[in-house]
């Protein structure tokens, strides 16, 4: 069922169990994502309520929906910490939270989603370090947890497991040290950006040699690397 970018509005409706995708982006939507929807609606494998005014916290019955493929809930108001089921979504391939007030850290049951390619948690109030069990997530194409509160190093073991990676924006965090060489072995990557992250020491000249950074996505690269999500590089504009 596709209903984006319409004026519906009210409550979040939940039709019909047997509805496999649902796509009610850009409405006027409002109040809590309905607690029962993993209940209501177990088929679902493709679930997008972005851009609303959705508010409250993120229903733990989401991990009944053991089919989903696509979770963007993104530009809402949700708040709370993220949900500790991720290991119960076995076939999750976009993760979009990003645009929230979400808190606490990220849960290590993400760790779980070896099909994860996009995980977009940017513009968060998310804490801690950037914790070693993502790199579990071994085919990501686009790690984005820009604009939250995280710490700690930048990991080294990004450039080592996660070789597709195309998109690493941890853009304004409150420290991420320094960077490390072994980013070198992004030879895919396409966008980096850690401004405003109190970045220290000193610059690689290795990342002069990062062979698939470019300063424009072209159309067609954007579709590619983001599904239906739009991906805004900032300052390549």
């Amino acid at each position: 069922m596709d209903l984006r970018s319409n004026l519906f509005e009210g409550p979040l409706p939940l039709w019909g169990s047997n509805i496999t995708m649902l796509y009610l982006r850009d409405n006027h939507f409002f109040g809590p994502i309905p607690l029962d929807i993993g209940e209501v609606k177990p088929k679902l494998s493709n679930l997008d309520i972005s851009s609303y005014s959705l508010s409250g916290t993120i229903p733990l019955s989401i991990g009944n929906l053991v089919d989903l493929t696509t979770l963007v809930i993104s530009n809402n108001h949700l708040s709370g910490e993220i949900p500790h089921f991720w290991d119960k979504l076995p076939f999750l391939y976009i993760v979009d939270m990003s645009n929230n007030s979400l808190s606490d850290t990220i849960p290590r049951s993400i760790s779980s989603l070896s099909y994860l390619r996009f995980l977009i948690l940017s513009n968060n109030k998310l804490s801690g370090e950037i914790s070693s069990f993502l790199k579990n997530c071994s085919h990501m194409l686009s790690l984005d947890l820009g604009n939250n509160k995280l710490s700690g190093n930048l990991p080294t073991w990004i450039g080592k497991t996660m070789p597709s990676l195309l998109i690493l924006s941890l853009w304004v965090n409150l420290s991420i040290g320094k960077i490390p060489s072994q980013l070198y072995n992004l030879s895919n990557l396409h966008i980096l950006d850690i401004s405003s992250s109190r970045m220290n020491g000193h610059i690689p000249h290795c990342l002069g040699n990062l062979s698939g950074l470019k300063f424009k996505l072209t159309e067609g690269e954007t579709t590619r690397y983001q599904g239906q999500l739009q991906i805004v590089a900032k300052g390549k504009e």
